[in-house]
């Protein structure tokens, strides 16, 4: 078995990603994903929201159209993906997206949040870095706080392709490796932060990739600190 640290910080060739949004622009549509769908069963009131690896903006503009008054603001790794939406979709509606490493989010987030989502973020990650991750997720929340995560599954298909790096984790395109998630990983991930697993959820998804359909199976889930 490879040693995980070895790969710690891999996910952060942000120029793989760069050069990705370069090639293909708005490589998932404008489309909302069925995360975000799914987390406005759980999103009431008033509430202020961070999206964690929002690409360039397509959730947090969904969010916006059906909850006009929350704060709703962005954060992703690649600044291409940033450029995207302040250069094309901005006029659209006024929303926060800022460039900044997740690894480092404590540093450059301040403020409180009473809800973090993300979209297949923790995914991009090895193990330990999601446990590192979970622990600055902490701090941006107050207590009650909510999380609203979504995991691919090792019932996706493109599950045990590519490289073998390490245990569920492989590299399926070049310089991304991707982990799949078991329900107890998840569980895990939740306890070792002391939050209250509200529901996990597995479902399927057909997202769009450059217009091709995809399908996906993945778990939501909603945690409570």
């Amino acid at each position: 078995m490879v040693n995980e640290r070895k790969f710690l910080g891999i996910v952060q060739r942000k120029n793989s990603w760069n050069d990705i949004y370069n090639l293909k622009n708005f490589i998932w549509g404008l489309q909302q994903s069925k995360a975000a769908e799914l987390a406005l069963n759980y999103i009431k009131g008033n509430l202020k929201l961070i999206d964690l690896g929002c690409g360039y903006g397509r959730d947090i503009i969904f969010f916006r159209k059906r909850q006009k008054n929350m704060i709703i603001d962005g954060i992703d790794s690649s600044k291409r993906a940033v450029e995207l939406y302040h250069n094309n979709l901005n006029h659209q509606i006024r929303i926060n997206i800022r460039f900044t490493d997740i690894l480092k989010l404590d540093k450059t987030i301040k403020e409180d949040y009473d809800i973090v989502f993300s979209n297949y973020l923790f995914n991009l990650f090895t193990y330990v870095e999601c446990r590192f991750i979970f622990q600055k997720i902490k701090k941006l929340l107050p207590y009650d706080g909510l999380l609203i995560s979504s995991f691919v599954s090792i019932k996706d298909r493109h599950y045990g392709k590519g490289k073998k790096l390490n245990e569920n984790l492989y590299e399926i395109f070049k310089g991304i490796p991707c982990l799949f998630f078991e329900k107890k990983m998840i569980e895990e991930l939740v306890s070792e932060v002391d939050f209250k697993i509200i529901d996990i959820l597995h479902y399927s998804e057909t997202e769009f990739v450059l217009g091709k359909p995809n399908q996906v199976e993945a778990y939501l889930l909603v945690a409570k600190k």
